[in-house]
């Protein structure tokens, strides 16, 4: 009798224990697509001597290493910039609203409060010249904001960047901005950079809002 009561109690302890883990990898999946980035498109197309070319959310760009221009075609529109005309790159930083996901993640009474209401990361690359910003490059992200839920957040951020299914939107900023930056110094014109950080973007990082971010290998 005692043996058939203890193979029943493993058995219920083991059927709970992979019901917790199939619904700590579903939500952790779940949550994977609404932290996918939103636009963050940047395909080089090429990139010898002669030119180096990418084309993103943005549009289509090629620094034009032998002719020295930076040509474009944004927003419907064609031009040509020189090179020795572009001052800077500005990489520029907001937080947005994130209502969308915030009712698909689950609305709750914390969610109308300012403290803990979900918001966008959302980060933009410019070039700038004396009469002209072009944005080159943007991507944002669901950065949710929810009481003692911080350390679930990363964990299940770390969990998934291991799987390939996480990469934080911050980390993706800058890698793009490397790769512009060494782009325009091997046609000669490096550029120095702007930051344009929003007034709250000391938001992000407070112990209460921690984004998500891609643990270290």
């Amino acid at each position: 009798m005692w043996g058939a009561d203890a193979a029943t109690t493993v058995g219920v302890l083991a059927v709970v224990v992979v019901g917790l883990a199939l619904v700590v990898v579903f939500d952790s999946l779940f949550m994977s697509v609404l932290w996918r980035h939103e636009k963050g498109r940047f395909e080089v197309t090429r990139n010898d001597r002669n030119a180096f070319k990418f084309r993103g959310d943005s549009g289509d760009f090629t620094i034009d290493r032998t002719n020295d221009l930076l040509r474009y075609t944004s927003s419907g529109e064609s031009g040509e910039i020189p090179l020795g005309e572009i001052e800077r790159l500005d990489f520029a930083f907001r937080l947005a609203h994130g209502k969308g996901r915030e009712l698909l993640n689950g609305l709750d009474w914390w969610d109308l409060t300012a403290r803990y209401e979900d918001r966008t990361q959302c980060y933009q690359i410019a070039v700038v010249t004396p009469d002209l910003r072009l944005p080159v490059f943007e991507v944002s992200q669901w950065l949710p904001r929810e009481p003692l839920m911080s350390r679930v957040f990363d964990s299940q951020a770390h969990l998934l960047a291991r799987m390939g299914l996480f990469e934080d939107v911050e980390d993706r900023a800058h890698d793009v901005l490397a790769q512009l930056q060494e782009a325009f110094a091997a046609a000669g014109h490096p550029l120095g950079l702007t930051p344009k950080w929003a007034k709250d973007r000391a938001a992000v990082t407070s112990p209460a809002t921690q984004s998500p971010r891609r643990p270290s290998s």
